[in-house]
């Protein structure tokens, strides 16, 4: 499991970017700003959380939940443009995570919307 924490240049300790911590979780930018936008995290504590959920059972059907909750409130806000990013963001999940595609008639979980908080 990747751990990325904003480090501070310290005695010329090594600082870990946004954009290594992405590379490092699993997942593609446009997933982590997704989930950053679904908690209210910061980009580099979503690719942390993203990077937990993808190493935990079910995590992954978690991360397709945060997105299709984004896009169902895109959608509600009249934002489509968003909504189709976020769409696009959703295929490319599903094609690196296929065991994340829903096996129900909706892609709802048993807990309604998703949330790390709620879990």
């Amino acid at each position: 499991m990747v751990w990325c924490f904003a480090f501070h240049r310290l005695r010329g300790a090594p600082v870990i970017s946004l954009e290594d911590c992405i590379a490092m979780c699993g997942l593609n930018a446009a997933e982590v700003a997704a989930i950053a936008e679904h908690e209210h995290l910061p980009d580099i504590v979503a690719a942390e959380l993203g990077s937990y959920l993808l190493h935990r059972a079910h995590g992954s059907e978690i991360i397709r939940q945060m997105l299709v909750d984004d896009i169902r409130a895109s959608l509600a806000a009249g934002d489509n443009r968003h909504a189709a990013l976020l769409v696009s963001a959703l295929r490319h999940f599903l094609s690196q995570h296929p065991e994340a595609s829903s096996t129900g008639a909706d892609a709802e979980t048993d807990h309604g919307t998703a949330s790390v908080r709620e879990t």
